[in-house]
């Protein structure tokens, strides 16, 4: 079945965001050079790791703001003030002086401008998935969630597809005295997103019928606080795999592959880019597989319990997985590296197919903009953002590569332990 042209915008909304927000990462070790030369190449690199995860601290005050503006004005609003929020500081870091130039005062202003970015995706992610879902017929939730994931994978993709292409293009001199600049420029795109959205897509059916009801919540936090905590605490544990698992194995793995098995910044990028090119389109068919195993539940929500199996069988790989695809890519095969990775593609793959309508189900239409945004937006801060700086600081002081296969493994036992009584 075709995406609807709001599906389609919702994909392109995540998909620039993502870009714009995840080039960072792909770039870290470039960025650690320019911003915070330490004599030591794994110091440079946790600080710029620091800065990354600098922008995931404020992505719960997103989630609180563009939540209360998206439960109480309207989802397509909060969308709107989110992209233009990330395409602003976006721009910004490929103006900024580097460290040789400014100094200390460089560094600080690419935290603030991290921070920025984190507070515009906080107001993204849950809130572009809610207002895909909310458009979509009953028994195409998941699918409809999953187009939305397949565009934040896509940025993610493009990101990496983007450094691939400016460190093979290009030389190194030319890509640290300016070349690392171009990708950040690019943010700009969004703004033609933003007034797409503005001009020609409407607001959600069910916030339209909220607002006829008179059923809108005054203060959607408030309402979280007395009568949603535990859904939401649920609900984190349920995007750990996409909380740790993506930052791990995608963005952190990058650096890893430099400073652990000897490839290249290019040789990296490219193992990247093709196991992502397996995992993107790969989401989609775990979306629709979801939907075809759900069935309608107590409350009438069809798909929802096809999306929990699926979730199920996602914390079970990261139980097992993890410590043999450590241990194999030790050896430093290519081959062996990308199979490894592209196995984990599509475990990812299966998480991003069912987690979005999950989660949106887990909460009522009155509160829900900033339930969701809560409850992605404080599992991927708390534990996301800090996974590559966790990663790179455990497997230095332990001297053991293999360190960040405990790590995926235990969010892989505790997801299972709250998926394991669900229906």
């Amino acid at each position: 079945m075709l995406p609807s042209r709001t599906t389609v915008l919702s994909t392109l909304i995540n998909a620039f965001e993502w870009y714009e927000y995840a080039i960072y990462g792909y770039l870290a070790t470039v960025i650690g050079k320019l911003f915070f030369p330490l004599s030591d190449p794994r110091a440079s690199l946790i600080a710029a790791f620091g800065a990354f995860a600098a922008g995931f601290a404020m992505r719960p005050l997103g989630a609180l703001l563009f939540g209360h503006i998206g439960d109480r004005y309207g989802r397509r609003r909060a969308l709107l003030l989110s992209l233009i929020v990330m395409a602003a500081p976006t721009v910004l870091i490929g103006l900024l002086p580097t460290y040789a130039s400014a100094g200390i005062w460089a560094s600080l202003a690419l935290v603030l401008i991290r921070l920025l970015q984190g507070l515009a995706v906080g107001g993204n992610y849950g809130g572009s998935f809610i207002f895909a879902i909310e458009h979509a017929p009953e028994g195409q939730k998941n699918q409809a969630g999953s187009w939305g994931e397949v565009g934040a994978l896509g940025g993610l993709l493009l990101g990496s597809l983007t450094g691939y292409a400016f460190t093979y293009g290009m030389s190194e001199a030319a890509l640290y005295a300016w070349g690392w600049r171009l990708p950040f420029l690019f943010g700009i795109v969004t703004t033609a997103i933003a007034w797409i959205l503005r001009r020609y897509v409407p607001e959600t059916p069910e916030f339209n019928a909220m607002v006829q009801a008179r059923a809108v919540s005054a203060m959607p936090i408030a309402d979280v606080w007395r009568h949603h905590k535990m859904q939401v605490l649920r609900g984190m544990v349920l995007v750990l795999p996409d909380a740790v698992g993506i930052y791990l194995l995608f963005l952190y793995l990058i650096a890893y592959m430099q400073t652990h098995l000897g490839l290249s910044l290019r040789e990296a990028l490219l193992v990247n880019t093709l196991s992502m090119l397996v995992m993107v389109p790969s989401i989609l068919f775990f979306g629709h597989l979801a939907d075809r195993l759900g069935r309608a539940d107590r409350l009438g929500r069809a798909g929802v319990a096809g999306g929990k199996r699926v979730l199920r069988a996602v914390a079970l790989g990261f139980i097992v997985l993890p410590y043999p695809f450590f241990s194999m890519i030790q050896g430093g095969s290519w081959a062996l590296l990308l199979l490894s990775q592209c196995v984990f593609a599509l475990l990812m793959a299966a998480c991003y197919g069912a987690l979005p309508a999950t989660i949106v189900e887990l909460f009522p239409k009155a509160v829900r903009y900033t339930a969701c945004g809560l409850t992605f937006n404080l599992s991927v801060g708390l534990f996301g953002g800090t996974a590559p700086i966790i990663a790179t600081a455990i497997v230095s002081y332990f001297h053991a590569p293999v360190a960040p296969a405990f790590y995926l493994m235990g969010v892989g036992v505790l997801n299972f332990w709250v998926l394991r009584g669900e229906k």
